[in-house]
C-alpha cells in the first residue's frame, strides 16, 4: 500500500500500534483469564482473529485491484520459484537473502543463552514466568516508545540502510556484554538491546527495503526470503548451538557470534550501493510508485502489458 517515502514515515507508526497491542494484551491476559477462565482465552483469541480478518479484507478491497482472474489457479511452488528468479537477478535481494541467513543465526545465538541463563537463575517455573513477564513488559514498552518517537527520525537523518545496520552493531554489543558478564543481568541487557533495536528500528527499515520490488512480485519475493534463507538460518543456528557447544568454550562461542555479526555488517554495508541502484532502476522502469503514491504521468500505463 505504501511507497518508499511513506514507508519511512508510516511503518514505525504501524509497528508502534502492533507493539501497543502487545502491551495491552500482556496487561489484560491475567484479568481475562480470571474473568473468563484460561481455556476461554482461545475464544477471545478467535474473536480477535475475526476482527483482524475483517480489517484485512477492508484493506484488500479498498487499496488493491484484482490482479488476476478468480478462475486462475495459484501454485505455491511456482510463486516461490518466481521469487527466487527475481532474487537471483537482483544484487540487493541477493544481499538481503544472505543477510537473512545470518540474522536468523544471530537471533538465536542471543536468544538461547538468555533463555538458558534465565532458566538456571530460578529454582521453579513461577520464578521464571514472573521474571519473563516483567522483562517482556519493560522491553515491549521501551520498543513502543523507540518505534513511535525515534525510528522515523533515524530514517530521515541516516536513511533506511543505516537503520538496518544498527542491528549487526547491536549484536556485536550483545556478544561483548555476554563475554564480559555472562549472568542474569548481562543476559537481560543483551536480550533487551536485541529486541528493542530489532523490533523498534531495524526490523521496520528491513521491511521497507522490499518496496523497491515491483508490486506484482513483492509477495513472491517476501515468501521466498521468509521461507528459504530465513529458515536456513534457523536450521543452521540449531546445528551450531548443538555442535559448537560441544567443541568450544562459552567465550569462544561469543567470539564466533561477534565474527558473524561483523560479516553481516559487511553485507549490509554493500547494500548501500545496491539499494541506491535499485531505486535508480525503479525510475528507469517507470515504477514511480516506489517514490510517490500521487498522480504521475505513468499512471495510465501501469497495467499495460
Amino acid at each position: 500500500v505504501c511507497d518508499a517515502r511513506q514507508a519511512k514515515r508510516l511503518f514505525p507508526l504501524f509497528t508502534s500500534a502492533g507493539i501497543l497491542g502487545s502491551v495491552i494484551g500482556n496487561a489484560i491476559t491475567g484479568f481475562s483469564a480470571r474473568l473468563l477462565g484460561t481455556d476461554n482465552l482461545l475464544i477471545l483469541y478467535a474473536l480477535l482473529l475475526g476482527v483482524s480478518f475483517y480489517l484485512t479484507r477492508m484493506i484488500a478491497r479498498d487499496h488493491f485491484s484484482k490482479g488476476r482472474s478468480s478462475k486462475e489457479k495459484t501454485n505455491f511452488w511456482k510463486d516461490l520459484r518466481a521469487g527466487f528468479d527475481y532474487v537471483r537477478t537482483s544484487p540487493l535481494m541477493q544481499l538481503i537473502a544472505y543477510s537473512s541467513v545470518l540474522f536468523s543465526v544471530l537471533f538465536f545465538s542471543v536468544a538461547f543463552p538468555f533463555s538458558k541463563i534465565v532458566t538456571d537463575s530460578f529454582s521453579d517455573e513461577a520464578g521464571v514466568a514472573g521474571f519473563l513477564g516483567l522483562f517482556n513488559s519493560i522491553t515491549t514498552a521501551s520498543t513502543f516508545l523507540v518505534s513511535l518517537f525515534l525510528a522515523s527520525r533515524i530514517y530521515a537523518q541516516l536513511g533506511i540502510i543505516n537503520g538496518v545496520s544498527l542491528m549487526p552493531l547491536t549484536y556485536i554489543f550483545c556478544f561483548a556484554v555476554f563475554a564480559i558478564r555472562y549472568d542474569l543481568s548481562g543476559a537481560a541487557i543483551a536480550r533487551f538491546a536485541q529486541l528493542v533495536i530489532l523490533s523498534g528500528i531495524a526490523g521496520t527499515a528491513w521491511n521497507a527495503l522490499f518496496n523497491v520490488v515491483p508490486s506484482q512480485k513483492r509477495g513472491q519475493v517476501l515468501a521466498f526470503n521468509n521461507g528459504v534463507p530465513s529458515q536456513i538460518g534457523v536450521a543452521l543456528s540449531g546445528i551450531l548451538l548443538i555442535v559448537v557447544a560441544q567443541a568450544l568454550t562459552i567465550q569462544q562461542i561469543f567470539l564466533m557470534g561477534a565474527v558473524l555479526a561483523i560479516l553481516c555488517g559487511v553485507l549490509i554495508w554493500h547494500m548501500r550501493k545496491a539499494y541506491a541502484q535499485a531505486l535508480v532502476d525503479a525510475i528507469r522502469a517507470g515504477r514511480v510508485e516506489v517514490f510517490s503514491a500521487g498522480e504521475s504521468a505513468f499512471r495510465g500505463l501501469q497495467r499495460d502489458p
